[in-house]
């Protein structure tokens, strides 16, 4: 299972410390169309990368009744025009 991993521009945390979840990083960036976006980076496993290879696919679940605008993104979102939202 993928795991959640900090990077070069994390300007948050969701997760309290010492709960039993993870912790994951996040940035809060802004589009180019001038709406915010949580952004979160995961780690994948040999094994992850396996089945991704196989299949082709992977899923993506979103808790509640509503889907929020989601992307999937192989690099990263400064790329496809976001930027950070300093702190």
């Amino acid at each position: 299972m993928p795991k959640p991993t900090s990077f070069k521009t994390t300007n948050r945390v969701f997760g309290e410390q010492g709960a039993n979840i993870d912790q994951i990083a996040a940035c809060l960036m802004l589009s180019e169309d001038g709406k915010y976006s949580i952004v979160t980076k995961w780690k994948l496993s040999d094994e992850d990368l396996q089945i991704i290879e196989e299949t082709g696919e992977i899923w993506l679940v979103a808790q509640g009744t509503k889907l929020p605008p989601l992307s999937i993104l192989t690099k990263s979102p400064s790329e496809h025009g976001y930027r950070v939202i300093e702190q």
